[in-house]
């Protein structure tokens, strides 16, 4: 959906990196992401109560083209786990999601539906891992389109990881993304700072974003 870098580069699914990978919140777990950029802001819990299911929704505030003003954006998000990469050579998941822009008013169909495929697979052990993204997208009285992404992340030193990714949804122009993440406390607390580049109003942008990532510990 036009939910990350909306108008941008369109139906990646929310989350302040271009592409996800296959992983989902500890199980009896609720994860909280939030991040602030010049093209968008979100807020966006994640629960893990049923077993391999991972449930979102949040909300975006997303900058309009050729304007200072921001509109709202709303998600759903179900990503189910199909290969856990601790347990098995890749890890797999199926992701589908649904966005609007306004809430409260019927409509026959959501404003934009999409589904894709994470792939991740660990090159070097605890050092570098490589993510691939396959999917479908459709907006609202537009075509369906093809997206797709890949991503690598490289850990030279424990807590810090650098990430590189490319972004492409059907004929549109590329977007590209570089990111620092660092790990304040293992498995609870990370915090991304990254750059983009990406079309924006008919002229290539760019922008940075600052995210913060919070998980609880199991809640039963």
């Amino acid at each position: 959906m036009s939910l990350l870098l909306s108008g941008v580069v369109g139906t990646a699914s929310a989350q302040q990196v271009l592409v996800d990978d296959s992983e989902i919140t500890p199980p009896r777990s609720a994860q909280l992401e939030v991040w602030h950029g010049w093209q968008e802001s979100w807020i966006l819990p994640s629960v893990h109560l049923i077993p391999r299911l991972e449930l979102s929704a949040g909300t975006a505030f997303v900058r309009e083209e050729e304007s200072s003003l921001r509109s709202n954006e709303y998600g759903i998000e179900g990503k189910a786990s199909i290969l856990d990469p601790e347990t098995a050579p890749i890890g797999l998941a199926a992701v589908a999601g649904t966005g609007i822009t306004r809430l409260g008013v019927p409509k026959r169909a959501p404003e934009t539906i999409y589904a894709f495929v994470p792939v991740s697979q660990e090159v070097i052990d605890d050092r570098l891992t490589a993510y691939q993204n396959m999917g479908w997208a459709r907006e609202e009285g537009g075509p369906d389109v093809f997206t797709w992404g890949i991503r690598f992340d490289l850990t030279p030193i424990d807590r810090f990881t650098l990430i590189g990714e490319v972004f492409g949804e059907g004929e549109g122009p590329l977007a590209f993304q570089t990111a620092l993440r660092t790990e304040i406390i293992p498995d609870r607390l990370e915090i991304d700072l990254s750059l983009t580049r990406a079309e924006f109003a008919e002229d290539t942008t760019y922008w940075v974003t600052t995210g913060i990532t919070l998980v609880s510990p199991p809640m039963y």
